[in-house]
């Protein structure tokens, strides 16, 4: 069984062939899909208040979690060096969450991924005027 090119919604489900002789061969496609979110507008800028107030980050709805379901995960990047860490405090209970104290050129990044793909959504801080 060969299918090029491979559409999710149309292609996935039970498949069946069968020859003039009887012979009858059954297959069960399951079509992977890379996650995506449903509205993306590239990198969110936020300004830094001198008083530091905690900011609540929301990774953006998904439109599709992928196939198989993709991991959701929080970076902080160092844009000097262009390195991105695991954040791993300030998750809320809902993982779509990220409770942060920014700093002036903080980029924070919520990544969902799977084995077929990823999508993104960068969180800039930029220090405001009267930031000091």
């Amino acid at each position: 069984l060969y299918i090029h090119p491979v559409q999710a919604a149309l292609h996935a489900g039970p498949w069946s062939c069968s020859n003039n002789r009887g012979d009858r061969v059954s297959y069960f496609v399951e079509v992977g899909t890379a996650p995506d979110f449903a509205s993306s507008n590239g990198p969110q800028t936020w300004s830094v208040s001198k008083h530091r107030r905690v900011q609540t980050l929301h990774c953006p709805r998904l439109q599709n979690w992928g196939n198989p379901r993709g991991r959701l995960s929080w970076l902080r990047c160092d844009r000097r060096v262009d390195i991105c860490r695991p954040v791993t405090t300030g998750v809320t209970d809902s993982e779509t969450q990220l409770a942060v104290y920014p700093q002036p050129d903080d980029l924070y990044m919520c990544r969902v991924q799977n084995m077929w793909g990823r999508t993104q959504q960068q969180f800039v801080f930029q220090s405001n005027r009267y930031y000091g």
